[in-house]
């Protein structure tokens, strides 16, 4: 790596680098012999890792594109526009040397105005960095690096089939913002902040003045902006792309993601909910078979038995001018024929939320039952309401309990 690469405070010398950041990480990938007590590990320079994916010895690490990345693109794609001066300043021998140096001379606001409109005429977008390792036993080696537009959802939104990767992603556009964007915009000190008074039986003793609390560091700070769009890609094992099915769904947003043997299922969202069937069984052209747009927002998505789809998510329902009903919604749906469709039931439950929302681990099911546990913290006291799925949903119990998992 550079050898301005600090990773907690010291120097970075030889690790293999994948990708800059501010601050660089190191990722460690160790591989652990749990009979033999044995193991191995690789690092890398790196940017944070948002999500892992591992299957039949594959292991797949996505990171989104940081700061530094993306501007190295931008500056890329706008080199021919920028002034001489300006050329000679920057440093463009790695994405975060430039970022530094951009850094800089974006802070001393002379021409920062005309850079900045430059650098966000180039269009550049939100992406993900994916690394793809094959791991032996001990062994693990790096087998490809590969980046794909957007960023991923969570977890579900990054599968395998038949060798191929499959991802779903939100492309949005990315506005470069000058350093001094965060200091502007820092609140006001709170009561708090202020001086600090000791008193002894009510009378002042002694005050204090606290030093006032330091300048953000001369960073350049990113928003994403304009109409997000979402996209599936397929990639090979060696980081190809093999496919891609794009601009589904524009100016919503990925929600919930779920693969279910050869049907890839997406909630996007805006103003209602639409529920897509993505058909992979061709990996060389992925199509969309249907979709079904409904009320409420669905945020977790789980396959049942008889070709159903269960989901979690939340509604709003306008009671009256200004006034709305909250809460969260348990829809089934058939997706026998996915060309076709349809919610069969659903059950809702006002002023909860639940953290099956944002944490699957939170959501408990029986096959055998066919009854899901979802939890409902918000209630006083807490409790889990028991639906049982067949031909229709069925809220078979309310149960009294203080956790926040099933």
């Amino acid at each position: 790596p550079p050898s301005d690469v600090v990773i907690n405070g010291v120097k970075v010398a030889e690790a293999p680098l994948l990708s800059l950041d501010v601050p660089p990480i190191a990722m460690v990938i160790a591989a652990v012999d749990m009979n033999n007590d044995r193991f191995n590990a690789s690092v890398f320079v790196s940017g944070s890792a948002s999500r892992v994916y591992m299957k039949d010895g594959r292991l797949y690490v996505a990171a989104p594109l940081g700061t530094p990345q993306l501007l190295y693109k931008a500056v890329v794609k706008a080199w021919d526009a920028l002034t001489p001066d300006v050329k000679a300043r920057l440093n463009a021998s790695d994405p975060l040397a430039l970022y530094k140096s951009l850094s800089s001379l974006l802070g001393e606001r002379d021409g920062a105005g005309k850079l900045l409109k430059a650098l966000n005429g180039t269009n550049v977008t939100t992406a993900t960095s994916i690394y793809v390792f094959d791991l032996n036993g001990l062994d693990i080696r790096l087998r490809a690096a590969a980046e794909v537009p957007g960023s991923l959802l969570n977890q579900f939104a990054i599968e395998e089939l038949d060798g191929r990767l499959v991802v779903a992603t939100t492309v949005s556009d990315v506005k470069f913002l000058e350093p001094g964007f965060l200091a502007a915009r820092l609140p006001p000190p709170s009561p708090m902040e202020g001086d600090i008074t000791i008193s002894e039986d009510g009378k002042p003793a002694v005050t204090i003045r606290p030093p006032p609390p330091p300048a953000p560091p001369p960073a350049v700070y990113i928003l994403t902006v304009g109409e997000p769009r979402n996209s599936v890609y397929l990639l090979d094992p060696d980081g190809r792309t093999v496919s891609a099915l794009e601009g589904l769904a524009p100016g919503e947003r990925i929600y919930a993601a779920r693969l279910v043997e050869r049907t890839l299922y997406l909630v996007t969202y805006r103003q209602v909910d639409p529920l897509f069937a993505i058909d992979l069984s061709d990996v060389t052209q992925p199509k969309v078979l249907g979709f079904l747009k409904i009320p409420g927002l669905l945020e977790y998505l789980h396959p049942v038995d008889g070709g159903r789809l269960l989901g979690v998510g939340t509604y709003v329902r306008s009671i009256e001018i200004g006034t709305y009903e909250r809460g969260i919604k348990i829809a089934l749906f058939d997706v026998s024929k996915p060309t076709q469709l349809r919610e069969i039931s659903n059950i809702t439950a006002t002023n909860v939320l639940s953290p099956v929302l944002y944490d699957h681990h939170a959501f408990a099911y029986s096959p055998k039952l066919r009854r899901a546990l979802i939890p409902v913290p918000s209630w006083r006291p807490a409790g889990f309401l028991a639906v049982e799925w067949g031909d229709r949903l069925a809220l078979r119990a309310v149960i009294n309990a203080t956790a926040d998992r099933a």
